[in-house]
């Protein structure tokens, strides 16, 4: 552009477009005129339509100036729906927090902010667990936030007037689809526990008849492993009685138990009752059977972590399992209990490719892995059930 050409024009006549004028245009060059007169660099924001431009206008010589377009559509897009997304999580008496992986504060609802007791800029940028608890306890952050997938827990809240406030937290991970991509951002939403209303005792036997149900519809599609699932329930379920878990943690072995193998549903019939060797391909239809089951259930509102308990059984302390490759304590203690009445069931019942084994193998198995692949203490708890005669029928 020839800076002193547009500095004489008092209006936009005589400059050729080849199209009608608009707001965007307009604007443009009036910009362009304003850097002419008074040789000072400017940037401007225009937008026409859905599309979104930044342009940065400068003088490049006494005579001549430049302009830099970068086109931001996409950024403004996300900034929009960023803004919505704010304004809908403010407005939900809900309260909601979410962090990087590094446990930092990067949303905070404001009912989360009553709920904490603290302003939004004291919170954000900040770790979260400096101000949550585990019963009392700094939280181990990387382990909570690897197992935190559908996990809803009693956490403790520290408020700035250095009171304390119970709540009931569920928390999800959510990681970036992006190929290449490897971050994660974990959401919390708290709810005060004191507060919470009981799931009315007839709603609740109406979850459990539905997971009876569901857990049935496996062996539908898996005649030779008919019954796994309840025998697996009913062993996790003496495990945990047995250690002492409340009556909300044993709910959640039990009806975990339940639809552990839900995913099979996914596996052809004809794979499932192969009776010889399975191929590798087979063999990984068959490892997907927990993925399977988790995307099936994490939609559901039940009152109990199941769907992290389908996700996780076949994760080992090692980090031998799948298909997370969790270790040691990031596995749920409520999953080592599934784990160990899976791998006791599976081990002496029938399966197509063998027939069943003595517990003798089971017990081997069991005391062999026990606190390098299995939990020793749910082992132990399970080998001395197994010593005073428990029965799988």
């Amino acid at each position: 552009f020839e800076t002193d050409r547009l500095a004489r024009l008092l209006v936009l006549e005589g400059i050729p477009l080849g199209r009608p004028i608009s707001k965007a245009d307009y604007l443009f060059l009036e910009a362009l005129r304003r850097v002419a007169k008074t040789g000072r660099e400017e940037t401007i924001s225009l937008s026409e339509g859905e599309y979104f431009e930044e342009v940065l206008i400068r003088l490049l010589s006494d005579r001549q100036l430049v302009s830099i377009h970068r086109e931001k559509t996409t950024e403004a897009r996300a900034i929009a729906k960023l803004h919505t997304a704010k304004c809908i999580l403010d407005s939900s008496s809900e309260a909601i927090l979410s962090t990087d992986e590094q446990g930092r504060i990067i949303f905070i609802s404001k009912s989360a902010e009553k709920l904490f007791g603290r302003r939004r800029e004291q919170l954000l940028g900040e770790k979260a667990f400096r101000f949550i608890r585990d019963s009392g306890d700094q939280i181990r952050e990387i382990p909570f936030l690897k197992s935190g997938i559908g996990e809803k827990r009693l956490l403790c809240i520290h408020k700035e007037d250095g009171s304390t406030l119970q709540v009931s937290a569920l928390v999800r991970t959510i990681r970036d689809s992006r190929e290449g991509a490897d971050t994660a951002l974990v959401i919390y939403s708290f709810a005060d526990h004191e507060d919470q209303n009981l799931i009315p005792e007839s709603a609740e036997r109406t979850i459990k008849s539905l997971i009876e149900t569901l857990s049935t519809v496996v062996e539908v599609r898996d005649p030779y492993t008919a019954g796994h699932q309840r025998r697996v329930s009913k062993l996790a379920t003496a495990i945990a009685i047995e250690m002492g878990l409340s009556p909300d943690r044993l709910d959640s072995v039990r009806e975990g138990a339940l639809l552990h193998d839900i995913g099979k549903i996914s596996v052809p019939t004809e794979i499932l009752s192969k009776p010889g060797r399975l191929t590798e391909n087979e063999w990984s239809l068959i490892q997907n059977h927990s993925e399977a089951g988790f995307r099936m259930l994490e939609r559901i509102e039940l009152p109990w972590p199941i769907s992290s308990i389908v996700l996780q059984h076949h994760e080992r302390l090692d980090g031998s399992g799948y298909p997370q490759g969790l270790k040691g304590r990031e596995i749920p203690f409520e999953t080592r209990i599934v784990s160990v009445a899976d791998v006791f069931e599976a081990i002496v019942s029938h399966r197509p490719y063998r027939p069943a084994h003595e517990r003798l193998a089971a017990i081997t198995e069991l005391t062999q892995g026990a606190g390098r692949i299995y939990d020793a203490d749910v082992v132990d708890c399970c080998l001395s059930l197994v010593n005073k005669g428990f029965s799988l029928d």
